[in-house]
């Protein structure tokens, strides 16, 4: 028998062992863990839509304020400043351009993530979140879907 060092232990599994401890004597039937599951799944897939949704209404009203406020600042000194409407979609290509620089990993679909894993590489667990980051921010700024 070996001996885990308290210092790598988790604060979290004394938890996870009391709670497995518990549903194993609750006995669930297999179809209740699939109804259970199922619930869960989609209750993290709907709150991640929503948190989606307000991305990009937090992007679009974002960039677009700053720019309207920087239009009425020209407007005061006389400067036609309309043009710089188009900085808006230009910068939110920037800031996706350099999404795509920084995590390497991002990945342009699916099909990239498919093959790197049945290659055997490791998916970063937080790809999916910097795409949906990425996505908000193209789709805040203007870019067409």
């Amino acid at each position: 028998m070996t001996v885990i060092p308290p210092s790598s232990v988790s604060p979290m599994v004394p938890v996870l062992s009391r709670l497995t401890t518990k549903l194993n004597r609750l006995e669930p039937s297999p179809g209740a863990v699939v109804m259970l599951l199922s619930v869960l799944i989609g209750g993290a897939a709907g709150w991640g839509v929503v948190l989606f949704h307000y991305l990009i209404d937090l992007f679009n009203s974002s960039s677009h304020a700053v720019i309207a406020d920087l239009i009425d600042r020209l407007h005061m000194q006389g400067i036609k400043g309309t043009w710089l409407l188009a900085l808006v979609p230009i910068s939110g290509g920037i800031v996706v351009g350099m999404m795509r620089w920084y995590w390497r990993d991002f990945g342009p679909n699916m099909n990239s993530m498919i093959a790197a894993t049945q290659a055997g590489n490791q998916v970063a667990p937080w790809r999916g979140l910097v795409k949906m980051v990425a996505a908000s921010v193209s789709l805040g700024t203007g870019a067409s879907l």
